[in-house]
């Protein structure tokens, strides 16, 4: 017989730079609590959008059959996607989302495609900007360099 070691459960949170800093970010962004339900990424099949009223039914519980097709664009749904069990199911769309990576606020008649576009061109100015800041920087560098070297 083999013996399988389940891993035990971290009794303490991970407090690492990174996490705080964002846990701090996600709290800043979205005082009170969000979830799946708010989200421009969660979709039914085919990437179709989920309206209000179907929003609406999710979280009061629905029916057992309106689960079917329904999942995060971004499939951050681990629990869930492993075992896809419908406790799963209810505790992912339940989760605190203020410091999920992939949260976007779901904007009515807009499809999931388009949130992606969204958060596409948010992640390209941001870019843009990170650029311009170390262009800028690097330029401050090299005239102080220049300027010791000169003198």
């Amino acid at each position: 017989m083999l013996a399988i070691e389940i891993p035990k459960e971290k009794s303490r949170r991970d407090y690492s730079l990174g996490n705080i800093w964002r846990t701090l970010d996600g709290y800043v962004r979205h005082p009170r609590k969000v979830t799946c339900l708010e989200c421009g990424f969660l979709t039914a099949g085919n990437n179709a959008q989920l309206t209000y009223a179907d929003r609406a039914m999710l979280h009061a519980g629905g029916p057992a059959g309106s689960i079917e097709g329904v999942y995060c664009l971004r499939g951050l749904w681990v629990g869930f996607e492993l075992n896809g069990l419908p406790d799963d199911f209810w505790d992912e769309l339940k989760e605190d989302r203020r410091t999920c990576g992939g949260y976007l606020k779901y904007n009515p008649g807009w499809s999931p495609k388009e949130h992606r576009d969204l958060l596409l061109k948010r992640q390209e100015r941001k870019d843009k900007l990170l650029f311009l800041i170390a262009g800028a920087v690097f330029a401050r560098i090299v005239q102080w360099v220049a300027g010791l070297l000169k003198g």
